[in-house]
């Protein structure tokens, strides 16, 4: 077991959809963090440790890759999912460009978004034992 819950970081414009994507992650144990702007999450970045991030790619201020980079950069090894309303062309496009870890289509189910943080916070743990 891990010596405290994992953190989340959840950058969502769209109020409803960060708080329930944190309500769902709240209930398999995970501590949340859900900010509206892609300003107030490269200031939780450099203030907060994280183990795994959120984010939609179209924010205001900031966009979801300008925190991937920011999040990358802070932490290499942090594992980063990206939600959007891209194309699948375009999305295959972005993951070789910046080597996303994670992209998951809008609009998804939740349960997509529980499964990959679950799947991977696990594999991490597992591998760093």
């Amino acid at each position: 077991m891990l010596q405290r819950s994992p953190r989340i970081l959840i950058v969502e414009d769209e109020k409803l959809i960060g708080w329930s994507i944190a309500n769902v992650l709240h209930n398999l144990g995970y501590d949340t963090a859900v900010v509206t702007c892609g300003k107030r999450a490269k200031e939780i970045l450099h203030t907060t440790a994280f183990d795994f991030v959120i984010t939609d790619l179209h924010l205001p201020s900031f966009s979801g890759l300008e925190i991937f980079k920011e999040a990358k950069l802070i932490n290499a090894e942090i594992p980063i999912l990206l939600i959007t309303t891209l194309e699948e062309d375009e999305i295959h496009l972005l993951q070789q460009q910046y080597s996303i870890d994670f992209i998951i289509q809008k609009p998804f189910d939740l349960s997509q978004i529980a499964t990959v943080v679950q799947n991977c916070l696990e594999y991490q743990y597992a591998h760093n034992q």
